[in-house]
């Protein structure tokens, strides 16, 4: 049996925990584990892709060994698992290969299991015409063409290379977001900021006691403030006294405001609408459904279309063709109207109304009604009706 708790490089997706300088991030993978907005929007693109069906189908019938591999891809991973490391792998490396790991004595004629493999350690190889010849593994293994199923998303300076969903304004987005975080830490571990400074205009100076007074007498007065009607309360000092206000500065405040923006530009990064990010109360409930409407077919939808067509190039034999549920909602409000319009105007027969609503067509169900009271127009006949 495959080891895979002993084997790193299979299905493995590493968490780093040290600490680094946001200026200094470089790699994909760091970003996911320090940005949180980032990792929440590869976590809902990997999760809907993840649980997306395939079927093998030859011909009117299922194909059984191809579906077994798609519904059951290993013995350590679950099916949704499996697809949504898969598309993890794909945002951050820019491709994801599968190790089509034969059975035991069969040469290779019969695939046992499928195994995804860490895209970091695997290479593309090329023949001196330009052609992918193999695929080298760590530098030490090899696998032919036919042992591996791989999808890349190409880089536009090498197609031949794969590319990360983030480009280098996507990282100068994600270091911000990381520095915000890092700001709001250091103010939340050092027990808050200094808002103001009380200064005494005294030659000698404050005694310790005289500090000690004046800050329970400061305590007080809070209270007091917290207490009454209006919330405030003067303070009241004896002798000479300054107050330096030590406030957010606009700077400061244009940086903590920047956070927003910087939810704006990962939606925009990876194409997963803010109201699927983040929680806001004042989105209506028709605006958040169009947004995930929008998710599902102009983000996920071409995803899965692409590794459709993978899975049908690299794993369906010959005769058997791979196909994903279609994942957009059928849109029942719309449907409806569709349907009151063409009714209103008899341009559909009832077998087609019951095939848009999902029914079995019925006898003499092939003909449009229409009401009695409305007759063939014909234009002779009006224009003798029009003159008399």
């Amino acid at each position: 049996m495959f080891n895979f708790l002993k084997t790193k490089e299979i299905g493995v997706f590493p968490f780093l925990t040290y600490k680094i300088q946001p200026s200094r991030i470089t790699e994909p993978l760091t970003f996911y584990n320090r940005s949180l907005y980032f990792a929440k929007a590869l976590e809902k693109r990997a999760s809907v892709i993840g649980s997306v069906n395939y079927t093998a189908h030859r011909g009117e019938d299922v194909d059984e060994e191809t579906q077994r591999l798609l519904s059951d891809p290993n013995e350590f991973l679950s099916t949704d698992d499996f697809w949504d490391l898969a598309q993890k792998y794909y945002d951050l490396h820019g491709v994801y290969y599968i190790w089509k790991e034969p059975t035991a004595g069969m040469n290779g004629s019969k695939i046992k299991q499928l195994q995804l493999l860490d895209p970091t350690k695997m290479e593309m190889k090329f023949d001196n015409d330009g052609n992918l010849s193999h695929f080298r593994w760590d530098n030490k293994n090899n696998y032919e063409l036919d042992e591996i199923i791989f999808e890349h998303r190409p880089d536009p300076k090498d197609p031949r290379k794969p590319m990360t969903i983030l480009n280098d304004g996507a990282k100068d987005v994600l270091r911000t977001e990381i520095e915000l975080r890092e700001y709001q830490r250091k103010i939340a571990r050092s027990g808050g900021r200094i808002n103001g400074v009380f200064s005494f205009d005294t030659e000698k100076g404050l005694s310790r006691q005289q500090i000690k007074d004046l800050k329970e007498a400061y305590k007080r007065q809070i209270k007091d403030a917290n207490a009454s009607e209006e919330g405030q309360t003067p303070f009241f000092l004896g002798g000479k006294a300054n107050y330096l206000d030590l406030n957010r500065s606009p700077q400061e405040i244009q940086y903590l405001e920047s956070q927003k923006a910087v939810l704006e530009e990962i939606s925009a990064i990876t194409g997963v609408p803010k109201t699927i990010l983040s929680t806001f109360d004042d989105i209506k409930y028709s605006n958040a459904e169009e947004a995930r409407k929008t998710f599902l077919s102009e983000t996920i939808k071409p995803l899965v279309r692409k590794r459709e067509a993978t899975l049908n190039q690299y794993l369906a034999p010959e005769g058997v063709i791979i196909e994903a549920e279609d994942i957009i909602p059928e849109d029942i409000d719309k449907l409806l109207k569709t349907l009151e319009t063409a009714n209103s105007i008899s341009a559909m027969t009832i077998n087609e109304k019951r095939e848009e609503l999902g029914l079995e067509p019925i006898d003499n169900g092939d003909e449009i009604l229409v009401p009695m009271n409305l007759i063939p127009y014909k234009n002779d006949q009006y224009k003798d009706e029009q003159s008399t």
